[in-house]
């Protein structure tokens, strides 16, 4: 891929399912109108909440196949499930992202898999308090510099996908 100045036009193939779906506006997770696409995502898509944007998960659940949190998440009722795909991601919090989760229910990965990351980088805030759980299915990275805080409800951290020592995954919390 040398000198690709000259001799143009050059062209770039990317495949849509690559290409997350980006939060562009502070709304609800299942507002068409706070997503990119104007279409809420499912179970497939790769979603990014942006910086400087706000989302909430309370009235309908959600999902999405990889999540990467750079704004602000709130999960205050119903479900947020991240699948995770084959090579172990799930959940990232990046530079100043915050998750902020006080009701309903968080699910990184899912029931009887494991390998599932939950990576919180540095700067980045997971907060879980009232009412809210949060469930991974594999494991949590902290960065230095990350917080983590609990102020109550329920932590349940599922690292050999439901108590196998043979599919416990290499490393935790």
């Amino acid at each position: 891929m040398a000198n690709l100045t000259t001799g143009g036009p050059h062209y770039l193939g990317l495949n849509n399912t690559d290409l997350p779906i980006v939060s562009v506006a502070n709304g609800a997770w299942e507002n068409g109108a706070t997503w990119n696409t104007g279409v809420v995502p499912t179970a497939t898509d790769n979603v990014l909440v942006s910086a400087g944007t706000t989302v909430t998960v309370n009235s309908s659940a959600a999902s999405a196949r990889l999540l990467t949190v750079g704004g602000t998440l709130n999960i205050t009722g119903n479900t947020l499930s991240v699948q995770g795909n084959a090579a172990g991601n799930g959940l990232t919090l990046s530079g100043s992202g915050v998750v902020n989760a006080s009701g309903g229910t968080l699910n990184v990965g899912v029931s009887g898999t494991n390998n599932r990351t939950l990576l919180i980088a540095t700067g980045a805030r997971l907060n879980v308090s009232a009412s809210a759980t949060l469930n991974v299915f594999g494991n949590i990275n902290f960065a230095a510099g990350s917080v983590f805080a609990q102020s109550g409800g329920n932590i349940v951290v599922d690292g050999n996908a439901g108590g196998s020592a043979a599919n416990s995954v290499p490393n935790g919390i």
